[in-house]
């Protein structure tokens, strides 16, 4: 029998530089992803206060933070 995690740790990069890393459910989907990256409370910090043009998430790796 198969141990299933109900949550993993992704990677978060801001325009391909490591930030950080979040915690997020295993079944959630891409939106959720971005929901609870852009609701985190380090995203200024990651950001550095800039707008974000673009949200990519590779489920399960990594999310990455296209800033202008």
């Amino acid at each position: 029998e198969e141990l299933l995690e109900d949550s993993v740790e992704l990677a978060v990069q801001t325009n391909s530089k490591l930030k950080g890393r979040i915690t997020v459910p295993t079944q959630a989907s891409k939106e959720e992803v971005e929901k609870l990256v852009r609701g985190h409370a380090e995203l200024t910090t990651w950001t550095g206060g800039k707008p974000i043009r673009k949200v990519i998430v590779v489920p399960g790796r990594i999310v990455n933070l296209i800033t202008a």
